[in-house]
C-alpha cells in the first residue's frame, strides 16, 4: 500500500523520478484539473501516451469519475484534504482493462488523492497515486472462499466423523479381531508412498517391511489384482505374507472412488481360517474403513488448513500493523517464531543496482552475521527466484553443502535444515527469507506452506513500505546536501516550538551562510560550489546532535534549530561549527580551497512565532556579515 504524506510538495526532480521509475501510477493536475504529469506506468497500462494526455481535463478524459461521484475527492484535495479510495468500496479510479483470466473486468486500484503544494505552501494542483490492488483483492476473495469452504467441511466432518485417524484405525483393527486372526496389518498410500499405519499380533520388536518388488507377496499380489485376495493355504499357492507362520492370507484394497488409499492384510496360522461369511464381513469392514480413513484424512487436512489460515491471519495482522520495512520484517519473523518449532530466521533485502544485500531483520543468536553482504554471496539469484521454496536437509554439515544454499557460507554452518524463500514483489526479486533448524528433518510440508504464504505478504508489504520511504525522502530532503529541505524544516521546527510551549525547555536557532559563496562559484565553477555545499552539510552532521534540526534554507543559507539548548550552550555549538568549517579543506578532484561561515544566533521565548524567530536570527546573521564575516553574532 502507498502511504504518501497528507499534503505533498514535490520538486521537479521528484516528479521526474516518479515519472521514470515509479512502479505505480502517478499523475498530477493543475488547479483546473488539467493533467500536468502522466508517468510511464500509466502510459504502459492505459496505452495512452503522455503527449495526448497532458493539458487535457481529467473529467474529459475519464467522464466516469464525476459520474461515480469521485470528483468530490478532487474538490477535497484542492481544499487541502487528501483522500484514499479503497478498492473494496470504489473498485477503481480510471478504467484499465485486465489482461487474461480475471474476475474483474478492470484493474482494482488503491488510490491516494492529495493536494500538490509548492514550497510557498500554496496549493497548485493535485497528485494522484494509483496502486494495482487486483492481486490483493483476488487473493483476499480466494482466501474468504477457502475459509467458507473449510468451515462447511468442518461442520460436515463433525456430523459424520467423530474419530481422528488413529482412533479410526484402532476401530478397524478392533472390528477385525472378531475374526480371531493371528496378525492384522493396515498399510496406507499417500503422496506415492506406502507405509505401515498400524499392526497387531506381531512380536514386540517386529515391524512389517514393505517390498513392492516381491511379486509373490500378498501385498504386491493384492495390488495387482485390485480386488480382495483370499489365500486359503499359502503352502499350496506359494504366496508370502508378513507373518512367517501364517497359512491363510486375506488382502483387501481400501478404495475410494476407484483410488486405492490403502490395504488390509489379515493372516492366520491355520489353513482355511476364514469362511465365506468372514470374507463378506471383511469386504464390508474394508468398504467402511476406506470411507472412514478418507474422511479422517480430509478432517485432518481441514484442521491443518484452518490452523494455517488462523496463523496467516495472525502473521498478516502483525505485518500490517508495522510501518517500516525493518518493523514489518521483524513482526513477521516474531510471529513465525511463535508458530514453528525452534529455529532461527533472517530477512535480507537486495539492492541490484549496488550489488548489495542488507540484513533487514533477524531472530538469530549468531553474532557473526554481518549487516551487509555482496550480492554474489547469495549464489545464483535466477535459480533462487525460479522456485517458490528451497529446502535443504544436510546429514553432515559441511562448507560445500552450505555454499550450495542461497546464503553466505558463513551463516548457520552448524544447522542441518535450511529453508529459503525468495521475496518477490511486482515480479522483482527484492530479497530472501531464510529459516534454519538444527535437526535434519525440520519443517514439514504444512509448516513450509505457512512460511511460503507469509513470505508473499512480507514481500508485498516490504516493497510498498520501501517505496513510501523513497517518496517521503524525495519530498522532504534537499537533493544536493541530504539535509531537510525548507518546507520540511519548517514543519519539524514548528513541531519543536509547540513541544517547547508544553515543556518550557530552551530552544535556540542558528541561521548561517557560506561567506563569499558567489566568488567560489565564479572562480572555481558551480561543480566546486556544489561540493562545498555538500561538505559543509557534512560538517554540520559531524558536529551537531541527532536531535538537532538542520535545513537548507536556500542557496548557501542554512538554518539549525537546537532543542533543549540554552543560549550559552548554543553559542559554543555555533563557534564549534564555525571553527570546524574554517579549518577543513574542501576538496574536489585535485583542487582544494578554504571556506568560512557567518552565523546569526537567537533563542526562542513566547509569544514568538517561528517566522519572528527566523527574522531575529537573520538580523544577527546580517550583522555578522556586516562586521567582516567568519563570526557568530547573538541577538
Amino acid at each position: 500500500m502507498l502511504f504518501p504524506p497528507p499534503t505533498t510538495s514535490l520538486s521537479q526532480n521528484a516528479l521526474k523520478w516518479l515519472s521514470q521509475y515509479a512502479v505505480e501510477g502517478v499523475f498530477t493536475t493543475d488547479l483546473d484539473l488539467n493533467l500536468t504529469a502522466w508517468n510511464h506506468w500509466l502510459v504502459e497500462h492505459t496505452n495512452k501516451p503522455s503527449a495526448m494526455i497532458l493539458g487535457r481535463h481529467l473529467y474529459t478524459l475519464y467522464p466516469s469519475i464525476p459520474e461515480r461521484n469521485l470528483d468530490q475527492k478532487y474538490q477535497l484535495a484542492l481544499n487541502g484534504q487528501p483522500s484514499i479510495l479503497a478498492p473494496r468500496f470504489h473498485n477503481y479510479l480510471i478504467p484499465i482493462e485486465r489482461q487474461g483470466q480475471s474476475a474483474h473486468k478492470f484493474m482494482q486500484q488503491r488510490v491516494h488523492i492529495a493536494p500538490l503544494i509548492d514550497d510557498n505552501h500554496n496549493i497548485v494542483g493535485t497528485i494522484t497515486l494509483i496502486e494495482n490492488a487486483t492481486e490483493d483483492i483476488e487473493r483476499i476473495n480466494e482466501l474468504h472462499q477457502q475459509i467458507r469452504l473449510l468451515e462447511s467441511f468442518n461442520k460436515i466432518s463433525h456430523t459424520i466423523l467423530q474419530l481422528d485417524l488413529s482412533e479410526c484405525l484402532n476401530s478397524i483393527t478392533t472390528a477385525l479381531t472378531l475374526l480371531q486372526p493371528d496378525t492384522i496389518t493396515i498399510l496406507l498410500h499417500q503422496q506415492n508412498h506406502w507405509s505401515v499405519a498400524t499392526h497387531i499380533g506381531y512380536t514386540t520388536n517386529y515391524e512389517p517391511q514393505i517390498d513392492l518388488n516381491k511379486g509373490d507377496h500378498i501385498l504386491t499380489y493384492t495390488l495387482q489384482q485390485q480386488t480382495l485376495v483370499h489365500i486359503r493355504d499359502r503352502q499350496k499357492q506359494a504366496i508370502q505374507g508378513f507373518n512367517a507362520n501364517s497359512r491363510t492370507l486375506v488382502g483387501v484394497p481400501l478404495a475410494v472412488q476407484a483410488e486405492t488409499i490403502g490395504l488390509i492384510i489379515i493372516e492366520s496360522n491355520q489353513s482355511n481360517a476364514f469362511q465365506h461369511d468372514n470374507i463378506a464381513l471383511i469386504e464390508n469392514i474394508a468398504l467402511q474403513a476406506a470411507i472412514s480413513i478418507q474422511n479422517a484424512r480430509l478432517y485432518e487436512q481441514i484442521k491443518q488448513d484452518a490452523q494455517r489460515i488462523a496463523m496467516m491471519r495472525t502473521i498478516e495482522q502483525a505485518i500490517l500493523s508495522a510501518d517500516s520495512p525493518k518493523a514489518i520484517a521483524t513482526a513477521a519473523l516474531n510471529q513465525i517464531q511463535q508458530i514453528l518449532p525452534p529455529h532461527e530466521s533472517i530477512v535480507f533485502t537486495f539492492d541490484h543496482q549496488h550489488q548489495q544485500a542488507t540484513l533487514l531483520a533477524s531472530t538469530s543468536t549468531d553474532k557473526s552475521i554481518q549487516p551487509q553482504y555482496p550480492l554474489i554471496s547469495f549464489g545464483d539469484l535466477q535459480h533462487l527466484r525460479q522456485k517458490q521454496l528451497h529446502l535443504t536437509h544436510i546429514d553432515t554439515p559441511t562448507t560445500t553443502t552450505i555454499r550450495a544454499a542461497h546464503l553466505p557460507p558463513s551463516i548457520w554452518p552448524q544447522h542441518r535444515t535450511l529453508l529459503q524463500i525468495p521475496l518477490i514483489a511486482h515480479q522483482e526479486l527484492i530479497g530472501v527469507l531464510a529459516l534454519a533448524a538444527l535437526p535434519s528433518d525440520a519443517f514439514d510440508p504444512n509448516q513450509q506452506q505457512i512460511v511460503q504464504q507469509a513470505s508473499n505478504s512480507l514481500a508485498i508489504t516490504v516493497h510498498q513500505a520501501r517505496l513510501y520511504e523513497q517518496m517521503h525522502q524525495l519530498a522532504t530532503t534537499d537533493e544536493l546536501t541530504g539535509l531537510n529541505n525548507r518546507r520540511h524544516f519548517f514543519r519539524l521546527a514548528q513541531q519543536c516550538l509547540i513541544e517547547h510551549d508544553k515543556t518550557e525547555q530552551p530552544v535556540s536557532l542558528i541561521m548561517l551562510d557560506i561567506d563569499h559563496f558567489k566568488r567560489i562559484n565564479d572562480t572555481h565553477g558551480h561543480a566546486m560550489g556544489d561540493e562545498v555545499l555538500r561538505q559543509v552539510a557534512q560538517c554540520f552532521r559531524d558536529v551537531l546532535r541527532p536531535t538537532d534540526i538542520i535545513g537548507r534554507y536556500g542557496g548557501e543559507e542554512f538554518t539549525i534549530l537546537l532543542p533543549n539548548t540554552p543560549l550559552r550552550q548554543a553559542q559554543k555549538m555555533a563557534e564549534e561549527l564555525r571553527q570546524t568549517v574554517a579549518v577543513r579543506p574542501f576538496k574536489t578532484g585535485t583542487a582544494a580551497l578554504k571556506a568560512t561561515i557567518s552565523l546569526g544566533l537567537t533563542t526562542y521565548s513566547p509569544p514568538m512565532t517561528l517566522d519572528s524567530l527566523l527574522d531575529q536570527a537573520d538580523q544577527a546573521l546580517y550583522k555578522a556579515k556586516s562586521n567582516g564575516r567568519n563570526q557568530t553574532v547573538i541577538r
